[in-house]
């Protein structure tokens, strides 16, 4: 948890009494590496043509600085978790989002191979909105579930013909008996939670003895560190960033078996459109763009691609993503 309150993160550093402490591995040495006003995300995010009620934010105040914290013993980057969005803030989020739930992401062909590699009959995905990825998994002969606390994508996966739960991982684990699964996965959820280590306990409880836990997230070190002040990336929205070494150590922290896991390839279209969202907020906010107007990244990306330079530098991509096997 975080307490006190300090003008700005200078002041942080020189000893303000402002503390947190890691959400991965629970230390209190940790200390403050980026900020942003909660004006500053609010603007960035009108710059995307999206807008919020006061009621979706109202663990934040106006214009409170809202801090990127780092631990000093694990390196976890993290923050405050009593920031974390609410119900509404994601309904109207996704009521102004054309593409909130993804038709295709990298990580759903890759854990459709693994569920055949291992044998996988029965696949649970959590969080899996309108059953984008589980219709993949259900072409491929598997036996489908989902959670989906969004009653309206909830419906649509029901009706692509998987059964879905409307209710938290933690409810369902409650049950007499709860349900168990071949394979258990989670999409771009983990980064969203207050609680990110019981939240994949809560999801391996679901998973059978022998089972696999698949997890995939934004990657803290590739593409996003070219625009530092996407609104996606601070909170209410995401209120921790990830690295592979942090998807390890959460595995040891459960006692699950480290199966496999790696980085996205970075394609030269993802690295354009991050280059000019940047060029699109940082002026909004009084910081600097990134060089070259619209030509200079469509040359330098265009480049990349004729390059092949995917191949040479392949982890800087969006997503980072992990296999853990109950033993």
């Amino acid at each position: 948890m975080i307490s006190g309150t300090v003008p700005n993160a200078k002041s942080v550093i020189a000893g303000s009494q402002l503390t947190a402490r890691c959400l991965l591995c629970g230390s209190g040495e940790c200390q403050p590496k980026h900020s942003l006003s909660s004006g500053q995300v609010r603007r960035a995010w009108a710059l995307l043509n999206v807008t919020f009620s006061p009621d979706s934010w109202p663990n934040i105040e106006n214009e409170q600085p809202i801090y990127l914290w780092k631990c000093q013993n694990c390196r976890f980057e993290f923050s405050d978790p009593n920031l974390a969005g609410n119900a509404l803030f994601y309904q109207e989020l996704q009521a102004q989002s054309s593409n909130y739930y993804p038709d295709a992401s990298p990580e759903f062909l890759r854990a459709v191979r693994f569920a055949k590699r291992h044998s996988v009959k029965q696949i649970l995905d959590v969080g899996c909105g309108g059953g984008a990825f589980l219709n993949l998994a259900k072409a491929a002969g598997l036996s489908t579930f989902g959670v989906e606390l969004n009653p309206n994508a909830g419906e649509l996966a029901r009706k692509a013909g998987h059964e879905v739960y409307e209710v938290l991982v933690s409810d369902l684990i409650k049950e007499n008996k709860p349900p168990q699964f071949d394979m258990v996965t989670a999409w771009q959820v983990l980064e969203h939670v207050s609680d990110p280590v019981l939240f994949l306990r809560e999801c391996s409880c679901l998973v059978k003895t022998g089972g696999y836990l698949a997890i995939a997230v934004p990657f803290a070190d590739g593409i996003f560190r070219l625009c530092p002040y996407d609104p996606h990336q601070w909170p209410p929205h995401h209120v921790s960033r990830w690295r592979l070494r942090d998807l390890k150590l959460a595995g040891i922290r459960l006692d699950l078996k480290f199966v496999t896991g790696g980085i996205d390839v970075l394609y030269g279209s993802v690295g354009e459109y991050f280059w000019n969202l940047h060029n699109r907020i940082a002026p909004g906010l009084g910081a600097k763009s990134h060089p070259g107007g619209r030509w200079f990244p469509r040359l330098f990306w265009l480049l990349y691609r004729k390059a092949g330079l995917r191949h040479i530098m392949p982890n800087r991509g969006p997503g980072v993503y992990a296999f853990y096997q109950k033993t």
